[in-house]
């Protein structure tokens, strides 16, 4: 599919695709670490035929520890949930598609609020009880909070938490983290098999 996509944009598609890469860790706790308090967004003047150039003057700092190596761990945990077998129903299925899912966004260095959205069905698909949507709740009423609410109250034009911000933007970050690895802990005892 990335590749109809570059045949068809041609340059501006490859920029477009390796800008990613060019951009520092945003909204995860990567980018605590890293002291980066910035929106994944580019800044508000981006000239539209040269996003590399803008990608480049993105705020932020390097990351402390690089994301391939972040990337270990995690592809080592998803390796091993992927040749041991869980249980072999459709339960255990949804189970594993959930840890997928949240391995990612846990290993990912910039966090998008619209995977809120993306794990809501998940969650719902897997704890289809009071308790699963009070989970999905939370998780997109965090997301909400933290962008468009404090983003659009805190950031500057550059996309950069002002100082006042910085502290509910961290305590934001890390509920959410918080909740994706107990989100993972319930999701576990579902993929082998046992479920409460």
């Amino acid at each position: 599919m990335l590749l109809g996509v570059v045949a068809w944009g041609g340059e501006l598609a490859l920029t477009s695709l390796t800008v990613q890469a060019l951009k520092p860790s945003y909204q995860t706790v990567w980018a605590l670490l890293d002291g980066n308090y910035t929106t994944g967004s580019l800044p508000g003047g981006v000239a539209r035929l040269d996003p590399e150039a803008e990608a480049v003057r993105t705020a932020g700092n390097q990351a402390v520890v690089p994301g391939a190596l972040r990337l270990i761990p995690f592809a080592a945990l998803g390796g091993w949930l992927f040749w041991r077998r869980g249980a072999q129903d459709a339960h255990a299925e949804a189970a594993f598609l959930g840890l997928t899912v949240i391995l990612f966004m846990l290993w990912s260095p910039g966090w998008s609020p619209q995977w809120s959205v993306l794990l809501a069905p998940l969650i719902l698909l897997n704890f289809p009880t009071r308790g699963g949507v009070l989970v999905a709740l939370v998780l997109i009423s965090l997301a909400l909070v933290e962008y468009p609410l404090l983003f659009r109250l805190g950031a500057g034009e550059d996309n950069v938490m002002d100082g006042a911000y910085r502290l509910p933007l961290a305590g934001l970050i890390l509920a959410r983290t918080a909740l994706l690895v107990g989100l993972a802990g319930a999701l576990y005892p579902r993929w082998q098999g046992t479920r409460p």
